[in-house]
């Protein structure tokens, strides 16, 4: 198997509609409401936004209030009083997710 199907199928994603008490996980784990759960321990890139949203994975970015950002590499919490932020920290958090997929994905 190459390298670029490793990579491929380590960023597959999994993600919660928006809605209340959304859970996602997956190696990519995306949710978006109140009360939302983004990831697992193994997952590699969690993105939970929403009142008292919770993320958690290597890399982990959490945004509202409440909101807990569980990352063993990396975690961010964004506070709900600065959206504008929220782009840039949501970028950063993709790019560490991703580059941390692709390293995982071309170390085995």
């Amino acid at each position: 198997m190459s390298n670029l199907v490793k990579a491929t199928s380590a960023i597959t994603a999994a993600g919660a509609a928006a809605g209340t008490a959304a859970v996602s996980s997956g190696t990519v784990a995306v949710s978006v409401g109140a009360g939302t759960v983004a990831g697992t321990a193994n997952t590699v890139l969690a993105i939970a936004i929403g009142s008292n949203a919770t993320a958690t994975g290597a890399v982990a970015m959490a945004s509202g209030a409440g909101a807990t950002a569980l990352g063993s590499t990396f975690g961010l919490v964004i506070a709900p009083l600065a959206p504008v932020v929220l782009p840039v920290a949501g970028g950063v958090a993709v790019i560490a997710g991703l580059g941390l997929a692709l390293k995982k994905a071309t170390d085995s």
